[in-house]
């Protein structure tokens, strides 16, 4: 897996829809109860977990306390928490969280990105069976600087 070309290319996406919206397309409805802005702020919050996981391999500092935040309630938890904000501030934080992505992935070396558990997966921090749905999610729990965890079951 290439990395850095998947972090690109997922932001790219992201980007690409989001730089197409209208202002009145933030306060419709996207997924389930949760707006359009909603969602760019669960997604600003995530990224600011995963940078934070990442800094762990880079000795950077973490800059949140989201990886200690309950993975279960995460997403509502973290949506809430941005639903007041204004739009440029969820914005920002998602961009911003990215770049600290970007920058400490690229300071990761390739053959750690390789190794088995690098960015650990787990079944026990989602809604649903991972062995039925394969609706994986990163864990936070499991995220530990430099801990390889064996290939998760099939």
């Amino acid at each position: 897996m290439q990395t850095l070309d998947v972090l690109m290319y997922g932001q790219r996406t992201v980007r690409s829809t989001i730089d197409r919206y209208t202002p009145t397309d933030w306060d419709r409805i996207a997924l389930g109860v949760w707006t359009a802005k909603d969602l760019l702020g669960h997604l600003g919050a995530f990224e600011v977990r995963f940078a934070d996981v990442l800094a762990t391999f880079v000795d950077a500092p973490r800059e949140s306390d989201l990886m200690d935040a309950d993975p279960r309630t995460f997403n509502d938890d973290q949506a809430a928490v941005r639903k007041d904000w204004p739009l440029d501030r969820v914005m920002a934080e998602f961009l911003d969280a990215h770049e600290r992505v970007m920058r400490h992935a690229k300071a990761i070396a390739p053959e750690v990105w390789r190794e088995v558990g690098t960015i650990s997966w787990c079944t026990r921090c989602t809604a649903t069976s991972a062995s039925t749905t394969r609706n994986w999610e990163p864990c936070s729990r499991a995220a530990r600087p430099r801990v390889r965890l064996a290939r998760a079951p099939r």
